[in-house]
């Protein structure tokens, strides 16, 4: 029986190891991974779920009003001006590069998703009230989504609730256009975060 295959991750960079060396290891990791789909021969599908770092950097200095999967972060640039916690996009950024080059050469159905900053619940939320947000249910739910729509195969799809900001937005149009609808509003997002952080005494 054919299978699909969701992932992703983050390290939790704070710039501890040198940017090329962690690079390294998440390509590595990552193309072990979809080297392991192409062993197994079951896996129709694979969902990479990336991170908007891979494009975020250097574009937000170009006064872009609004972002999609055509943009991609400057390495140099970050290399060149070694910005705090600059390990993480950099890292991203080729990661997504390597696995966009490495499916087709090889055959195999990937698609890659690129979401805003995720509406989790954490005690780092309020600093985040300023950016594009997308809750986390959403996610779950595109991730599964684009594992069962039988017309992505268009390596890259993008996820994203915009709000009203100085940062450039990104762009959801091609994941709507598909057919996905998102279930949660801004609203909603802070409503849900703020309980959680209140629950969890992070606000009084």
């Amino acid at each position: 029986m054919l299978r699909s295959l969701s992932f992703g991750y983050s390290h939790g960079l704070k710039d501890e190891e040198p940017p090329e060396m962690v690079a390294n290891k998440t390509i590595n990791e990552t193309l072990g991974i979809l080297k392991a789909c192409l062993k197994a021969k079951t896996v129709k599908r694979v969902v990479y779920t990336s991170s908007a770092s891979a494009i975020f950097v250097n574009n937000y200095w170009n006064k872009v009003v609004v972002m999609d999967e055509s943009f991609w972060s400057d390495v140099d640039f970050i290399r060149k001006f070694k910005p705090s916690g600059g390990s993480y996009p950099i890292s991203k950024t080729l990661t997504k590069k390597a696995a966009l080059e490495f499916a087709p050469k090889n055959g195999l159905d990937l698609v890659t998703l690129i979401p805003s900053i995720v509406g989790e619940k954490s005690e780092e939320y309020m600093k985040l009230l300023n950016a594009s947000m997308v809750h986390v249910d959403d996610v779950a739910m595109a991730q599964i989504f684009l594992l069962e729509y039988p017309n992505a195969t268009v390596s890259r799809s993008s996820l994203a609730k915009v709000q009203s900001f100085k940062a450039p937005g990104l762009s959801s149009k091609k994941l709507l256009e598909s057919g996905f609808k998102f279930k949660y509003s801004v609203e909603e997002m802070l409503d849900d975060a703020i309980k959680c952080c209140k629950d969890k005494a992070y606000l009084k």
